[in-house]
């Protein structure tokens, strides 16, 4: 009996550390335990660092990963990245053409998922379509595009082919849920599953000692951590703003580990206020992940008011799966609001309020270090009973088999 094939197409696969391109490679790898064969299509540069080169073509824990040239030119600029994803689409769409025709399709939210609903309609190939990001819905409240532009048109154009032609949707959260669904009325299969943390990286013991902090010389500060995508939507001036008030602090550190083109303005920040308590530190090897984010007392998680319903900010799992409390900088109601409520792992602040950012880190930086373990052990049994790879990664893979 034939072996059923699953193509993935997207623009970040590992070894890339972007955290989108290790969920895609969760689902690919769990597809060929389930005795499927599995191709990836993606870039041959990282997504972040596009002087980073990969393999033309490999097999990475028995996926197929096929790297395609002038894919990636990073992500300094929106034109920049509308040309690596061009050019990934059209390199993709020629050899989808003419491979062995696939049983189903995966692609998530770059402009490659365009090819899906071509492919459809030339060779009948059925498609499950990732959300991770919803646009032009992002780019507007970014104020990157206009409401009314042609662009923004254009692109609610070939979102609603997408959307109307997949087999199955997935959203993120409810309130993205709602927005993808308020932009098609015909879609087959609409779910809302969450995305899951790495917790096969992620093996650590609570309270044990961390060489990380050792190695980067933090020694016993409380360390409060923004780990993962630095994003210009996802503002992070009011955690700034708040460290003035700490002026030559030795009990804490605010630590940003991480990327994105809210990098610089982290780095910016410490050139002109070098005597305030925050440093910055890369993108962390997954296989250094339990590491670096172990080495906090608390995870930062940001979340930018007009975003509510276009972005999920997967990081709050990964930092729930380590055992660690969260602070919020967002308003309320979003998906991440609706968790530190319900299940008591944490605290959150509007942005803009400095004045109640101090307040919190300064209560956070001097309470006893046993109510942060505990709000740590809450945040980790969530994970267990509610958000756990094993049982996400099932539903979402039995989701394709069902297409």
């Amino acid at each position: 009996m034939r072996r059923k094939r699953l193509l993935v197409i997207s623009q970040v696969y590992p070894p890339d550390p972007a955290s989108v391109g290790q969920h895609i490679a969760d689902v690919a790898e769990e597809m060929i335990h389930r005795d499927w064969e599995v191709t990836v299509f993606t870039s041959n540069r990282g997504y972040d660092n596009y002087r980073e080169l990969y393999k033309r073509s490999e097999i990475l824990k028995g996926v197929r990963v096929s790297r395609l040239f002038f894919t990636s030119f990073g992500k300094s600029s929106i034109f920049t990245r509308i040309v690596g994803q061009l050019s990934l689409l059209i390199q993709t769409l020629f050899k989808c053409l003419i491979i062995k025709r696939p049983d189903t399709i995966l692609v998530s939210t770059q402009l490659v998922c365009i090819v899906a609903p071509f492919l459809r309609f030339l060779r009948k190939i059925p498609y499950m379509y990732w959300i991770m990001d919803l646009n032009p819905d992002q780019a507007i409240a970014a104020r990157i595009l206009g409401k009314d532009s042609l662009n923004a048109k254009l692109y609610n154009v070939l979102q609603y082919l997408v959307l109307s032609g997949a087999d199955t949707v997935v959203s993120l959260d409810k309130f993205m849920h709602k927005k993808v669904s308020e932009k098609a009325d015909k879609i087959a299969n609409h779910l809302i599953l969450p995305p899951w943390p790495h917790e096969d990286h992620l093996n650590f013991t609570l309270g044990a000692k961390n060489s990380f902090k050792e190695e980067n010389n933090w020694g016993n500060k409380r360390i409060f951590m923004y780990s993962g995508n630095h994003s210009l939507v996802h503002p992070l001036d009011t955690f700034l703003q708040a460290t003035k008030g700490f002026r030559g602090e030795s009990k804490f550190l605010m630590a940003f580990i991480g990327g994105g083109l809210g990098k610089g303005l982290i780095e910016k920040w410490i050139i002109n206020n070098p005597d305030t308590p925050v440093t910055s530190l890369p993108y962390q090897p997954i296989n250094n992940l339990h590491r670096s984010l172990s080495a906090a007392d608390v995870h930062l998680v940001s979340m930018g008011d007009d975003m509510i319903g276009c972005i999920h900010p997967c990081k709050i799992y990964g930092a729930m799966a380590i055992g660690k409390p969260i602070l919020l900088l967002g308003n309320a109601p979003n998906h991440i609001t609706e968790i530190l409520d319900d299940y008591d792992i944490g605290w959150s602040i509007k942005h803009g309020d400095i004045e109640s950012m101090i307040k919190v880190l300064t209560y956070l930086r001097d309470v006893d270090r046993d109510l942060l373990l505990d709000k740590g052990k809450n945040a980790k049994k969530v994970i267990v009973e509610k958000f756990s790879q094993k049982a996400l990664l099932k539903k979402f893979c039995d989701c394709i088999e069902k297409i």
